[in-house]
């Protein structure tokens, strides 16, 4: 007569898990009911470069078009690239569970054809906070800042910003979620060749200013002002 433990079969479970590849060692009857617990976890070899790296599509010519890189020490972070037909990288991306998110840096990147950076956007679990623009010189264009619904919004500085191709700001925008607004200066500063050419106060979205013109229109040859228009509220 036999007995339990001739039906008795040994299955190994190999799972990743927190980065780490586990296997466990489960004993199950012929109706696959568990009978003992797990007896033992073990660590088993980490993933080969092979195993870290998988090919997503590939153009007819046979060229790789997408890449999914996984961190080895942690495979719920990854990283998607994708190249030109003729194998020029046009864009990377960073993932971490699969939202969007690098704590050490960009979560999207793209170039342009000649490998110029074009684009940075920063993201943290899913949410961009952060973009930066490249003209085709690699100089920066402009930079944008981001509340949690995607409007523009910062707390310390202006949230949009622009340079022209001497690298010389003209235009800062300050946003409060989607509106200009400002408490201690102007939420609109518009420069001609690094000199003031107007700006204009702003409290929630309209043109106001207690102690002063809200609006003030410059000379940027000579810095005199030209124009002062006061609103409050905005109204005139």
């Amino acid at each position: 007569m036999s007995s339990n433990n001739d039906f008795l079969k040994i299955i190994h479970h190999k799972v990743f898990e927190n980065g780490v590849w586990k296997e466990t060692r489960l004993e199950c009857n012929p109706n696959s009911k568990v009978v003992s617990q797990p007896k033992a976890v073990v660590v088993a070899k980490e993933p080969t470069p092979e195993e870290n790296t998988k090919v997503i599509s590939r153009y007819k010519n046979g060229n790789i078009e997408t890449k999914k890189f996984y961190n080895p020490n942690d495979r719920r972070k990854y990283l998607i690239q994708n190249y030109t037909e003729d194998g020029k990288i046009r864009y990377a991306e960073y993932f971490c569970v699969d939202k969007l998110h690098n704590e050490n840096g960009p979560a999207m990147i793209g170039w342009y054809e000649d490998g110029q950076k074009k684009y940075e956007f920063y993201y943290s679990n899913g949410i961009r906070y952060k973009g930066i623009f490249y003209n085709s010189s690699g100089s920066k264009s402009s930079e944008v800042y981001y509340d949690k619904d995607g409007n523009h919004h910062r707390e310390d500085g202006p949230a949009l910003i622009y340079w022209d191709y001497y690298d010389k700001v003209w235009k800062e925008s300050f946003y409060k979620h989607g509106k200009y607004h400002r408490k201690d200066g102007p939420a609109l500063i518009s420069y001609e060749n690094g000199k003031k050419e107007y700006e204009k106060y702003f409290k929630d979205g309209n043109e106001h200013r207690e102690d002063g013109p809200a609006i003030i229109i410059y000379n940027p040859d000579n810095g005199k002002v030209i124009d002062k228009q006061y609103y409050i509220n905005g109204e005139s």
